[in-house]
């Protein structure tokens, strides 16, 4: 089963083939779609699931470069340069993809049909001559693809116009939701330090009475040691004197 990429890359194809057959060279979607065709090719090669066959990319490959070739050899500015261009281009002849004899004959009825044409233009250059039902059909036929091209245009330019104004709302409603997540975060970051602020003053309020406590109590023990200082100083003194009066009697 082929892969959505493989589906997208034969739509392409085909639609760029028509677009050859119809003659719609000087159509700038037709070098957009073989670019993009190219980008195909290069995604297929990638693949892991559903990867097409080797001959079946080169076959893909060959028929891109057919048609980019194709474009080039009608960008050429003489009927002989085009004639003999034309002689080099290689058509795919046998499809190894399972696609309808058309499809794969494809490339090789654009390859006759534009050496044809070449060969006629040639021929009228060289007798002097030319249609003037195919010039006035070509006219009509750039015309129609010009006022195609400036309405594709006008209608790209307004799809991005719309596109970049419904960004810029969704940009000013996040702003604006941003703006108020901060405002709400710094309302209760300032509600926090407040209530910390009146914290540690009341720990500094409790801190101070501890202090003046511990004061007062340093105070009333340093009276008391010096009490139990001269209590003992007095009773080694009349024992002093007790052992003095033993050792030394009265004559």
């Amino acid at each position: 089963m082929a892969s959505r990429t493989e589906t997208n890359f034969r739509r392409l194809l085909h639609r760029c083939e028509q677009m050859a057959s119809e003659r719609k060279f000087e159509d700038w979607r037709l070098e957009k779609y073989i670019s993009t065709l190219q980008d195909f090719l290069i995604e297929l090669r990638k693949l892991s699931a559903g990867k097409p066959s080797a001959e079946a990319i080169a076959e893909y490959t060959k028929k891109v470069d057919f048609l980019k070739g194709l474009i080039e050899t009608e960008k050429l500015p003489t009927v002989s340069e085009k004639v003999l261009a034309a002689e080099h281009l290689h058509p795919v002849v046998q499809s190894a993809v399972h696609t309808s004899k058309k499809d794969a004959s494809a490339s090789q009825q654009l390859r006759l049909t534009s050496k044809a044409r070449f060969e006629e233009e040639m021929r009228d250059e060289l007798l002097g001559t030319s249609s003037k039902g195919d010039s006035e059909l070509r006219n009509r036929k750039v015309q129609r693809s010009t006022e195609e091209d400036i309405d594709s245009v006008l209608k790209h330019h307004n799809e991005i116009q719309e596109k970049l104004a419904e960004e810029m709302v969704n940009l000013a409603r996040n702003l604006k939701e941003n703006a108020m997540v901060a405002n709400r975060i710094v309302k209760d970051d300032t509600e926090k330090l407040s209530d910390t602020n009146k914290l540690a003053d009341t720990n500094y309020g409790r801190l101070q009475v501890e202090s003046s406590r511990l004061e007062k109590y340093l105070d009333e023990s340093c009276c008391n040691w010096w009490m139990w200082v001269m209590l003992v100083l007095v009773c080694f003194t009349f024992i002093a004197m007790v052992v003095f009066m033993r050792l030394f009697p009265k004559a």
